[in-house]
């Protein structure tokens, strides 16, 4: 099943919380259908494919960046779990090719991490902390702010990771 127009993300929610609740009642009814089930719940998770837009990449080398609307986007060449090297990566970034500063309210963020299989094991809850303690005083204050946090692992030919954050629309 493909979806033919791209869901705003309160729908993806609800379609995801009614696929859970049909996936373990056709688990129970029908185990041979459970597998089918299971595909489509994985086409809906986060984080959300690429988004479709004319913004060029500011930067070069191996960190890259650009604003969306109020979603700042990054994407950097290097996957570790110390976030000095994301500050240093970003802050150089930050300060010659962009112009982003810091907001309060609310935030929400999605991480996506590439990795190679030969790529030694690492934990994704290390790298996201270091994601986040990179982005901080950039894209938001504090990573107290941040809200809702997506973390993906997926198997590439090359090491990357893809950061985007975004002020909460739900906000209070």
């Amino acid at each position: 099943m493909r979806l033919h127009a791209p869901l705003r993300k309160p729908d993806i929610h609800a379609a995801r919380d009614k696929l859970v609740s049909c996936r373990s009642r056709l688990a129970k009814a029908c185990p041979a259908r459970h597998d089918a089930v299971l595909v489509h719940f994985a086409r809906l998770s986060f984080p959300l494919s690429e988004p479709e837009t004319s913004e060029p990449w500011r930067g070069s080398g191996a960190t890259k960046g650009r604003q969306i609307g109020p979603m700042a986007e990054f994407l950097i060449l290097e996957v570790t779990s110390q976030s000095k090297v994301y500050k240093q990566k970003l802050d150089r970034l930050l300060r010659t090719e962009m112009r982003i500063r810091p907001r309060h309210g609310e935030f929400e963020v999605e991480i996506l991490i590439d990795l190679n299989r030969d790529y030694p094991a690492i934990d994704l809850d290390n790298v996201a902390k270091a994601v986040l303690d990179g982005i901080k005083g950039a894209v938001f204050f504090d990573d107290a702010q941040v809200m809702r946090l997506v973390v993906e692992k997926r198997w590439a030919e090359s090491e990357r990771v893809l950061v985007r954050a975004w002020p909460r629309a739900d906000q209070g």
